[in-house]
């Protein structure tokens, strides 16, 4: 199991299209579900903190789930492939040094 915490920087002014894609994505909640477990998503989370995003999420092997994600051909990947080219200036990743409660 693996957890990686990404921040993504948001572009100037982007965060109303932002708040209309995360519409778009609970809207098509099933559709989303199906591609976390297509991934090996286990769990994800969404923060917003002005223009910063925080996406939180425990996958079984991120190698694995990036590999799913480019090769995917479920329609509510090319939403978050324009989500990110229309709103995110920049992303940085953390993986976990230290975890207690497994």
């Amino acid at each position: 199991m693996q957890n990686v915490l990404m921040k993504l920087r948001l572009k100037p002014g982007a965060l109303p299209k932002f708040r209309e894609y995360m519409a778009e994505f609970e809207s098509r909640r099933a559709e989303c579900e199906a591609s976390l477990a297509g991934e090996g998503t286990l769990h994800e989370i969404f923060w917003l903190d002005g223009e910063t995003v925080y996406v939180y999420k425990q996958v079984h092997n991120l190698k694995d789930t990036r590999a799913f994600q480019k090769s995917s051909g479920m329609p509510i990947y090319d939403v978050m492939r324009r989500m990110l080219a229309d709103c995110v200036e920049n992303t940085d990743e953390f993986h976990a040094e230290l975890e207690f409660g497994r």
